[in-house]
């Protein structure tokens, strides 16, 4: 259901502080126009699916993609803390994904496509660990003056620019 039906939250739209579980088998809707903000405290345990046509602010809460989580983003995402793509994982971009200085995205051990716009701003990180693969499809963008660390696979069919400022770039996996 839509996020913002309390009947699909039993009742009560979560809380941008609270802790909420979104199980297997259930999906739950961010339609355009909405923003869902999850701040200090807030965390949201996915193991279903987020379909997201609006707007998600992580702004200082964290969103954990675990195994037969998916996120599909077609809207806009803002991480200024933390989104964890666990093993299992999978992350969809046809929007736009920004990491904001002391934002990060890790993919530890997930999946991640895109095929819309991803942003990762000077003292934002990109962290791709082992067993992380990351695919920039054709008409994707990627684009990373922040600290970019890659030990997975990065398949790139699109534009990937990353651009060393003040942030660090590492590879230690393949990039194809």
């Amino acid at each position: 259901g839509d996020w913002d039906n309390p009947a699909t939250w039993g009742g009560t739209v979560p809380l941008s502080s609270d802790s909420v579980t979104i199980p297997s088998g259930i999906t739950v809707t961010i339609p355009s126009g909405l923003t869902v903000t999850i701040s200090s405290g807030g965390i949201i345990w996915n193991s279903g699916t987020i379909s997201n046509s609006g707007t998600i602010n992580a702004d200082h809460g964290t969103i954990v993609n675990l195994l037969g989580g998916t996120i599909d983003n077609s809207g806009t995402i803002i991480i200024s803390w933390l989104i964890d793509n666990r093993s299992g994982g999978t992350i969809t971009n046809s929007g736009t994904i920004t990491v904001n200085s002391g934002g990060s995205i890790t993919n530890s051990g997930g999946t991640i496509t895109n095929s819309g716009s991803i942003t990762n701003n000077d003292g934002g990180t990109i962290d791709n660990t082992f067993g992380g693969t990351i695919t920039n499809s054709l008409g994707g963008t990627i684009t990373s003056p922040g600290y970019f660390s890659n030990n997975g696979t990065i398949y790139n069919y699109g534009e990937f620019n990353i651009s060393q400022s003040t942030q660090p770039i590492y590879n230690g996996g393949s990039i194809y």
